[in-house]
Order: C-alpha cells, then sequence, then structure tokens
C-alpha cells in the first residue's frame, strides 16, 4: 500500500486569510516541529527560537491542512473551503491561478463547517472535512459530521461520497475535529467523541476499512 506523503516535518504557517484565495500580506514561519497536541504546535525557527502555534486559534485561516503529493507539489486545504496550490519558491504563499473553490462539491442541508484536510490513498485524493448538522444560521453550530469527497486530481473536481463518522447521537455531542490517517501500513480514523456530560471530549482512534469499489 503507497502510503501519502505528508509535511509533517517541516512546518509553514500561513497566518493571513484566504478570503481571496491569495492572502494580501503572507506571513510565515520556517522552522522544525517539535511536538504537537491537540490545541498547539511548537516550533523551532530557523533562527533558533521556540514558536506556539495555536490550533485552537479564533481565525480558521491559521490552521489549514496541507498535502504533499507524489510528485513534490504542495497543497493547501484552506478553511474558507478552497484547494490551492503553494508556490514552490517558498511555500509561503498559494499560486492564485490554482484555487478552486470546493464549496461547489457539497451537498444542500449539512454546511462545512471547518477543519479541511487532504490525504492520497492508491491514487485517489480525499478531501475530509468537519459537516455542521443542518443550517448553521438556522439549527446553529452542530459541528457533529465527518464528511468526505473524492477526486482524481487534487483540485478536483471532487465527488461527495457521504459521512465517514459522526457523534450527533451521543451524549453531550460537540465538535467531532479529526481526519484519517495512515500508519504502520494501517489507515486511521481519529476524532472527539464525547461520553457524559462530565467527560464532554475524549479522544478516539478507529480502523478504517475499505470497502473496495466504494471509496
Amino acid at each position: 500500500m503507497k502510503k501519502s506523503n505528508l509535511l509533517v516535518g517541516t512546518l509553514t504557517a500561513i497566518a493571513a486569510g484566504l478570503t481571496a484565495c491569495a492572502p494580501e500580506t503572507p506571513q510565515s514561519i520556517h522552522g522544525i516541529v517539535t511536538d504537537a497536541s491537540m490545541n498547539d504546535i511548537l516550533v523551532v525557527t530557523d533562527q533558533g527560537d521556540t514558536v506556539a502555534i495555536s490550533t485552537m486559534d479564533a481565525d480558521p485561516a491559521k490552521v489549514p491542512g496541507v498535502l504533499v503529493d507524489d510528485d513534490g507539489k504542495v497543497y493547501l486545504a484552506s478553511p474558507k473551503f478552497f484547494i490551492c496550490r503553494l508556490d514552490p519558491s517558498d511555500y509561503s504563499r498559494v499560486m492564485p491561478e490554482t484555487c478552486r473553490d470546493v464549496t461547489q462539491y457539497m451537498p444542500v442541508g449539512d454546511e462545512p463547517f471547518e477543519g479541511p484536510s487532504l490525504r492520497k490513498r492508491n491514487g485517489i485524493y480525499y478531501y475530509i472535512y468537519i459537516q455542521n448538522k443542518g443550517n448553521i444560521e438556522r439549527d446553529g453550530a452542530v459541528p457533529t459530521l465527518m464528511g468526505y469527497m473524492t477526486a482524481e486530481n487534487p483540485l478536483g473536481p471532487y465527488t461527495y461520497r457521504g459521512v465517514i463518522v459522526t457523534n450527533y447521537d451521543y451524549p453531550a455531542s460537540g465538535n467531532i475535529h479529526g481526519s484519517i490517517e495512515p500508519f504502520d501500513g494501517q489507515w486511521y480514523v481519529s476524532y472527539h467523541m464525547p461520553v457524559s456530560e462530565l467527560v464532554p471530549c475524549t479522544q478516539t482512534a478507529e480502523v478504517v476499512l475499505w470497502t473496495s469499489g466504494c471509496d
């Protein structure tokens, strides 16, 4: 099984908004990831400084997903639901002409909420994101569905495939977060699972069972 090549060793943190795909004032931090948790990532910069980058920041443009493809091209999944290729000169900004709005491929009803990520398996690209249960404005924030789409090209077009996992029917359900990831020849789905009102969030990982022809 071919493993996806994910950018985990060297981090470029893009801290500018992507309202029009291309950030107006790109800022970047280059360095080596030394530690990571649910709340932040520690990076030792090229200058030797240690910087904590929050993954729970109120600005969603600071926590995009990144995929390094087999040919070395790097793609960014913006929290504003664009996919763009990063400029290979320094990977600190997107190439505007490559940006694609992927909301056009998403179903009407359960709206996109946050947390997009890109994965690749057997030549197929997987776009995983958190869906709201219903309309956000009408029903409120109920980000309890992990949906996914597939494509033969990282920029699309994508086909919506359904929900990987949900915690909607559990007591004190909350933001499911999460994605899928390969490890030691096996794929896993990780997400937040509420147990009770006293324990609203536990970290959960389960094995992904792939069905042939139904990716």
